[in-house]
């Protein structure tokens, strides 16, 4: 099992896999619904449920949150530069917007539990305004991910997917911002 994160790592560190180094660009349109049972989720289909253990304890459903929020999904690694570098502007979002309904999940892709996770995070200095979920058997992330990480997902209201994009680079910023602000309806 110690594999799959090592070969993650090497996968990003080499490009093979990383979606930042996706030469095509850093948004993936998907477009149209997903065949029935593909078990993918796809832009302007219906989000795709589960439940997750949050790192400080008990465990997080997405369903608990669509409806009320936008919901705005990071699928990260902790060794994975742009996933970090994401951190700062999604936790500005957070603040931002959250009273207006904005709720942004950071789901970790490293398999580890959440004292590894916690104490790997604390020796980069890391922590979320925000929500985070442990996905340590990659089944959330097989369903989500065109690529491997960073990846976010924003979900509407009405619990559609609006929006995937792979890899970061602060470019991104104003893009996403603008899609959460029309989502929220400003």
């Amino acid at each position: 099992m110690k594999r799959i994160p090592l070969l993650l790592l090497l996968c990003c560190f080499l490009g093979w896999g990383c979606a930042a180094q996706k030469p095509e660009g850093d948004v993936v349109p998907m477009g149209g619904a997903p065949a029935p049972g593909n078990g993918k989720a796809e832009v302007g289909a219906p989000y795709l449920d589960f439940t997750a253990p949050k790192l400080e304890g008990g465990s997080l459903r997405l369903s608990s949150l669509v409806g009320r929020h936008v919901v705005l999904i990071q699928f990260w690694g902790i060794r994975c530069a742009p996933c970090l570098a994401e951190f700062g502007f999604l936790a500005n979002l957070q603040n931002r917007y959250g009273k207006e309904g904005l709720q942004v999940l950071g789901v970790n892709t490293d398999g580890v539990d959440a004292p590894r996770l916690s104490e790997a995070m604390a020796a980069r200095q890391l922590s979320a305004p925000y929500p985070m979920l442990l996905d340590s058997d990659f089944s959330i992330a097989k369903r989500y991910t065109p690529w491997l990480i960073p990846v976010s997902v924003l979900i509407s209201r009405s619990g559609l997917v609006e929006a995937i994009h792979t890899g970061y680079r602060p470019e991104l910023d104003s893009v996403i911002e603008a899609e959460v602000v029309r989502l929220l309806g400003r």
